[in-house]
């Protein structure tokens, strides 16, 4: 430490470490208004890979919508009403590593 008066000449030696910089995972969410229509759903699973995928407009129940994301890593939850199959839904589908515990009952049709 300088004395009083006193300037503190600069570090000039070279470090051999760099700082460690934390950086947060990415995380990818994607909202799709699919039409009635199962085949984007893979699609959108295969080439965006998301982490969560939120789904409006589909007609297909939790049972069939998990068949077809699992083969691909995924998990999924859907609201289409089963006393009304042809009135669409929403759905959510994530990655099954997500450690995800609990999905509240969706609304039908909301």
């Amino acid at each position: 430490h300088p004395q009083p008066g006193q300037t503190q000449k600069p570090d000039t030696r070279q470090r051999s470490w760099l700082p460690i910089v934390a950086m947060a995972p990415s995380f990818s969410v994607i909202s799709a208004n699919i039409a009635m229509s199962m085949v984007s759903i893979p699609d959108i699973l295969k080439i965006d890979k998301p982490d969560l995928l939120f789904v409006q407009e589909i007609n297909i129940g939790t049972e069939n919508l998990s068949d077809n994301v699992s083969r691909l890593g995924y998990s999924a939850e859907c609201n289409v009403d089963p006393l009304h199959p042809t009135l669409p839904g929403t759905a959510i589908v994530w990655k099954t590593i997500l450690n995800v515990s609990d999905i509240n009952q969706l609304i039908e049709r909301r």
